[in-house]
């Protein structure tokens, strides 16, 4: 873009000059601005280009960060060192959004097994980690969860996301109880959250087997 910049002010000033230049011929000067503004032209175009090229890289750049998913889970499995703060966050957003998406998927598969029942949970494991956020002064994180949202389109779909995310839970979980500092508290409230989701996998596993059992045999609706 500097360089467009000082492009277009050098051609404007080389202009200038040469029709003030007072030539005697003035089919000579007609040759000299023609040769010259050609000259001109081609070096702006050519900074222009440029510059575009320059532009288009740095929105590309910027939206490839804005596009990053850092909430709950997604975050979490893509750092690899905690603040207390970063764990507590992630957490809690990952809860927000299990919760979310299993109420929705709920309502609309007729309360489906065991999407109702674990979205329930999903509300219990969110108040175990409220209290950690009074208790060393962060912020909680508004829950925008629902917006998150997208929802399978069928219900065989939507066991394998149950699946997908419990999975990605317990290892969130994981990693999390592999760090040196890690209060009393907060350890024992991560091993039980990662305990309940390791029987929501198994819930889901379950369920999942029997509605592919059961749509072999044609008992599916859906």
């Amino acid at each position: 873009m500097k360089k467009f910049m000082g492009t277009m002010v050098k051609t404007t000033l080389t202009l200038g000059l040469l029709v003030m230049t007072g030539c005697s011929n003035v089919s000579d000067t007609d040759s000299e601005i023609s040769e010259t503004a050609s000259k001109a032209v081609s070096e702006v175009s050519e900074a222009a280009s440029e510059a575009v090229s320059e532009v288009s890289e740095a929105v590309s750049e910027a939206t490839s960060e804005m596009s990053k998913d850092t909430y709950g889970t997604a975050g979490a499995l893509a750092d690899d060192s905690y603040t207390l703060e970063e764990m507590l966050t992630y957490a809690i957003q990952d809860e927000y959004l299990a919760q979310a998406k299993y109420t929705a998927i709920a309502e609309a598969n007729n309360n489906a097994n065991p999407f109702s029942n674990i979205a329930e949970a999903e509300a219990t494991h969110i108040n175990e980690l409220l209290p950690l956020f009074e208790m060393n002064g962060i912020e909680v994180p508004a829950n925008d969860a629902s917006e998150r949202v997208t929802l399978p389109d069928s219900l065989a779909a939507s066991y394998e996301m149950g699946i997908e995310g419990e999975t990605q839970n317990i290892s969130m979980y994981k990693r999390f109880l592999e760090e040196e500092v890690l209060p009393t508290d907060v350890k024992a409230v991560f091993e039980r959250l990662m305990a309940a989701s390791e029987e929501h996998l198994q819930a889901f596993e379950q369920e999942n087997a029997n509605f592919r059992k059961n749509e072999g045999s044609g008992n599916n609706p859906n």
